[in-house]
């Protein structure tokens, strides 16, 4: 395999007892006797004076303060589940296209404008060889597979799913044409700057792709086809260890369009999808295809 790259209270108590000052006194006797011819028993003064004084001062502070801080968070997720957003059309949901956006086709709850319907169509087991180092340019040089859509209506938005096995994605270039002959590239060969859409030259990204971990295309998604699998080395695989899975297009040096190029056509009839490899020394596989798409009664 080549590597094209070199690669976060207390509590308190205040007793106070003032037994202070108990004073007795004083006691005190002033007699005089005083004798003469006329006997006079005069004074006897006797003064007891007691001055007792008890001051209790008792003070007791109980300051308790107790504080319960406790918070508990349950943030529990579980996994399974209808989840509006995340591209995937669950039971219960009529649209799921993968964005925030609550004004287009499909809304924030998963419901569709009136008139609108989802189709939804899967080929899981393809499981179609790539030829290595095949492709010209020419869709005769490419793996080609198609979903067949019996439904009647008009194209509102397209979702394209790809599972690509592969040990290289800069060898890879993936195409959708729909039933009125309309091409849309979804990538080509991302990281390399390719002189034509011709298969020539060397060599673009060296992540893996894994079939079992598709790949999903829509107008909407802000991921650039063209940088997958930058941040990766040789031996990681794109949507696995990057967890990005969701791509807009881009066509390299092909004829420019996007999905939004397949609005307003006819939903009925065949729609095929096209998967190369240019550049030799790394093989894969066409897995699975599928297509999820918004319509109207037209």
């Amino acid at each position: 395999m080549r590597d094209t790259r070199m690669t976060m209270i207390a509590w308190l108590g205040a007793l106070t007892i003032g037994c202070g000052a108990t004073t007795t006194g004083d006691a005190a006797t002033d007699e005089v006797g005083d004798a003469s011819t006329d006997e006079s028993s005069s004074s006897t003064g006797e003064s007891t004076s007691t001055d007792e004084t008890t001051t209790t001062d008792e003070t007791t502070t109980t300051d308790e303060t107790t504080t319960t801080d406790e918070t508990t968070t349950t943030d529990e997720t579980t996994t399974g589940g209808p989840v509006c957003g995340d591209g995937l059309v669950d039971p219960g949901e009529q649209c799921d296209d993968g964005n925030a956006i609550d004004d287009d086709e499909c809304s924030n709850q998963c419901t569709l404008v009136a008139n609108e319907f989802v189709i939804e169509l899967a080929n899981p087991a393809v499981e179609a060889g790539l030829t290595d180092n095949g492709y010209n340019g020419m869709l005769a040089s490419m793996t080609c597979s198609l979903l067949q859509v019996p439904d009647v209506g008009v194209v509102v938005d397209v979702t394209a799913v790809l599972g690509i096995t592969h040990s290289f994605a800069g060898d890879i270039t993936a195409k959708l044409i729909s039933p009125s002959d309309t091409l849309v590239t979804l990538v080509s060969r991302p990281g390399m700057a390719e002189i034509g859409d011709n298969g020539s030259g060397c060599c673009g990204e060296g992540a893996n792709l894994l079939g079992s971990s598709p790949l999903r295309f829509n107008a909407a998604f802000a991921a650039d086809p063209e940088l997958m699998g930058g941040p990766l080395s040789t031996n990681q695989t794109i949507c696995v260890d990057d967890m990005i899975c969701e791509y807009t297009t881009n066509p390299g040096s092909a004829a420019a369009g996007t999905l939004t190029d397949f609005v307003g056509e006819t939903v009925t009839g065949n729609w095929i999808f096209c998967v190369s490899d240019a550049s030799g020394g790394d093989t894969g596989e066409l897995v699975s295809i599928g297509l999820s798409l918004i319509a109207t009664a037209g």
